[in-house]
């Protein structure tokens, strides 16, 4: 989220926000069509619950008889193709952190230390983290993680308000050869799309989650003006200096 400045930047102020709600709008019906063929998938095979892999086998198989016999096949390139994008978030993640405590020791205590470095740093809490097998025990560190999370981008939007800068300083319309950077960094920031079958398994009335004002929609929404705010007045703050993340482009001083 905190690279959407960066995305506006490749296409430009207001195509960006146009397409931005395009993308948004296209994930959403992508994200409920998903779990309607779960919930057809399930009624066929007569099970209450069913994960992302299972519902592209499921589908495969009630699908035309020359592609029925391939159905585990299809499981199994989901399943890799969920692997390889959750480990990209996570590669990128570990360069967000690094570039942020690289940033932050050499400019206010004179401390240089290699990105490479820090990623290694960071590798042994993480690690330990990812250790913890039980939700019960993670929950007081997610729950701190999302208020600091909160905060961080509190301070973001305020400092993007209290920077504006003339439309007229910044580009509209960018180059379409651009357009590609644009579209991955706004994708990367949709990566949730991977959790929506668990959290649709695990509610207690999933008739909600799909609802013209349930859990889905609402969330999508409020997802969206996050968004929007971040990656418009983002660019419109810092202009075309933007950086990877916007966090880089924060004073050293109050």
């Amino acid at each position: 989220m905190l690279s959407l400045p960066l995305a506006f930047k490749y296409s430009g102020l207001w195509l960006g926000i146009f397409l931005l709600i395009i993308m948004c709008v296209v994930s959403t019906y992508c994200c409920r069509q998903l779990v309607y063929s779960a919930h057809y998938i399930s009624r066929i095979k007569g099970q209450d619950r069913i994960d992302y892999a299972n519902v592209m086998r499921g589908a495969v198989e009630v699908g035309p008889a020359w592609i029925r016999d391939y159905g585990y096949a299809a499981k199994q390139v989901v399943n890799v193709n969920v692997f390889i994008a959750q480990l990209g978030f996570c590669c990128v993640y570990f360069v967000f952190m690094a570039d942020n405590l690289q940033d932050f020791f050499a400019e206010n205590a004179n401390i240089y230390i290699a990105k490479s470095v820090w990623m290694v740093i960071l590798l042994i809490p993480i690690l330990a983290f990812c250790s913890i097998r039980k939700l019960s025990v993670l929950a007081p560190f997610a729950f701190a993680a999302n208020m600091i999370y909160l905060v961080a981008v509190g301070i973001v939007i305020y400092f993007c308000l209290t920077h504006l800068q003339p439309t007229s300083n910044v580009v509209k319309f960018g180059r379409i050869r651009d357009l590609p950077l644009f579209f991955g960094t706004v994708m990367f920031a949709f990566e949730g799309v991977c959790v929506i079958m668990p959290v649709e398994n695990r509610m207690e009335k999933p008739q909600f989650f799909i609802s013209w004002n349930g859990v889905l929609n609402s969330s999508c929404l409020v997802v969206l003006a996050v968004f929007a705010v971040t990656g418009f007045y983002g660019y419109l703050a810092v202009g075309d200096a933007v950086k990877d993340t916007i966090t880089l482009n924060l004073p050293d001083q109050p």
